[in-house]
């Protein structure tokens, strides 16, 4: 059945032909017989499923493929798959995956990408940056340029339906290297580990948009000014938890930049995240485009720093710290990205 399928899929100009031509000749078989009420028959069949044929075709071709898509740091790969199948019956998805599995290059088992270094235990870039560079590449070149090979015969085009579950500065990075340049649908998980979407960016430019609810951001310290000219170094904290108030002295070189938190003090509610990721990316970006360098220091969750990542792919001299003892140490630096940008 999944090889009749695969050919049906790749060969719809030719299995309709074929339909049309066989049930032709045997209504012509019949006819010559004196049969023309079965020769009418074979030919209203035949008509019927090319027709048939036809629309499934369309209808495939005018929706969008939604694919599952899991980021995580579990060393098992039973518990990603146990995890990655439940993000997919929650999502629904199950149906998709199947038809990947039948039909597409790529398959179940490449839809979960497990980071493949413990990069929490080291304060080496380099480790960061490989671990960074490993999970991107899973991504673009295992999954989304197989598919968008495959794409044109099916689908629109493709939506990705993200669980970001993994480190915030790689969460951010992923976000930073797919840009706009792809649909994005995000989630996050209850403490219980049941996935709800927070985030719609199919349109990913929507980030840009006034958000629709006043979020009440705040910024630290609240008498500091945007340089009149363009400064050198800035380090931001971007912050968005009740139990983690922004530590402005806990980078290194904090006496040597400008240092700026802007941070809201307060858990996330279930649902949608957009106007808290829009209410950042304005509160932010003024700072970020007055400046040559900037470090960005993160607490919050996987899927809002994912959101945030999109949102600043256009800014290049970005690079991004994770906290280790006390203190924030830079770990990927995004430049690379900015001039190279995947999934172009």
């Amino acid at each position: 059945m999944a090889k009749f399928l695969r050919i049906l899929h790749t060969r719809e100009a030719l299995f309709t032909i074929g339909i049309f031509g066989i049930t032709q000749m045997a209504a012509d078989l019949f006819a010559d017989f004196g049969y023309d009420e079965v020769a009418a028959m074979l030919r209203f069949a035949g008509i019927v499923l090319v027709v048939l044929v036809l629309v499934v075709d369309w209808r495939r071709r005018a929706t969008s493929l939604e694919v599952p898509l899991l980021f995580a740091e579990e060393e098992s790969r039973e518990l990603l798959r146990s995890k990655f199948d439940r993000f997919v019956w929650e999502t629904r998805l199950q149906k998709v995956v199947r038809e990947l599995d039948i039909l597409s290059p790529v398959q179940r088992s490449e839809l979960y990408i497990r980071l493949s270094r413990n990069v929490r235990a080291s304060d080496d870039p380099r480790v960061w940056q490989d671990a960074f560079e490993q999970v991107l590449r899973e991504w673009e070149k295992e999954v989304d340029a197989r598919l968008q090979r495959w794409l044109p015969g099916a689908h629109r085009g493709v939506v990705y339906h993200v669980r970001p579950n993994i480190v915030l500065p790689i969460a951010f990075a992923l976000g930073n290297a797919v840009g706009l340049r792809r649909s994005i649908v995000l989630y996050h998980a209850t403490p219980a580990g049941e996935p709800y979407q927070v985030m719609n960016l199919t349109q990913p430019r929507v980030l840009f948009e006034e958000p629709a609810i006043q979020i009440p951001l705040q910024q630290t310290p609240k008498n500091i000014c945007l340089p009149q000219q363009r400064g050198e170094r800035l380090i931001l904290h971007l912050v968005v938890s009740d139990r983690h108030p922004p530590a402005l002295d806990a980078h290194p070189d904090a006496q040597q930049a400008t240092s700026v938190a802007i941070y809201l003090n307060q858990v996330l509610p279930q649902g949608d995240w957009l106007p808290y990721a829009q209410a950042i990316w304005a509160k932010a970006s003024p700072w970020i485009n007055a400046f040559q360098q900037i470090d960005l220091c993160l607490v919050g969750t996987d899927a809002l720093m994912f959101a945030l990542g999109m949102a600043f792919s256009r800014t290049p001299r970005l690079r991004v710290c994770h906290w280790f003892d006390g203190q924030y140490l830079p770990v990927i630096d995004l430049s690379d990205v900015s001039t190279r940008p995947p999934f172009d």
